[in-house]
C-alpha cells in the first residue's frame, strides 16, 4: 500500500512511513500502520513527527478493528489529525475520517468494492478500494 501512495507524490512533497512512531503529546506515541508526513530534510531522524506533521494516517484493521476504532481514532481526532483512513479488512471497506474535534471525527465516508476513495489532504491521491484490498 505504501508504494501506491508514494508513487503518486512528488519526491519532496511527503515522506511515507510504515509503522513508525508519531508523538501525540499527552497521549504518548502511537504507531499507525502507515503515515504520510510533511517532507522534512532530516526525514524525522532528529525527532518523531507530531500531529502537525501528519498529512494522512492509515490503520489496517483485522483483529485490531475495535482498538483502532475506539482507542486510536479518538486520539488522532483530539490531536487534530486532519484525515485518517481505517481499512476494515473483515468488511472489505475503507473508511475516511475527516473534520477532527475533541468529540471525534465529524465526517466519515465508507467505501467498498471497486469505488475510488480520494484524500481530502492529498488532492492527487485517489485509490481504488477493490485494488487496495486485493
Amino acid at each position: 500500500m505504501d508504494e501506491s501512495v508514494h508513487d503518486q507524490l512528488p519526491r519532496s512533497a511527503a515522506i511515507v512511513r510504515v509503522q513508525g512512531p508519531v508523538q501525540f503529546g499527552e497521549y504518548g506515541q502511537l504507531q499507525p500502520d502507515l503515515a504520510v508526513l510533511r517532507f522534512r530534510d532530516d526525514y524525522y531522524e532528529q525527532s518523531h513527527p507530531g500531529p502537525a506533521d501528519v498529512l494522512l494516517l492509515v490503520e489496517v484493521a483485522d483483529s485490531s478493528l475495535e482498538y483502532d476504532r475506539n482507542v486510536k481514532l479518538p486520539h488522532y481526532s483530539r490531536s487534530g489529525v486532519a484525515e485518517v483512513w481505517l481499512v476494515d479488512i473483515p468488511a472489505g471497506a475503507v473508511e475516511r475520517h475527516t473534520e477532527p474535534s475533541e468529540e471525534g471525527y465529524g465526517r466519515m465516508v465508507r467505501v467498498r468494492g471497486e469505488r475510488s476513495l480520494e484524500s481530502t489532504t492529498l488532492p492527487d491521491l485517489a485509490l481504488n478500494v477493490g485494488e487496495l484490498l486485493g
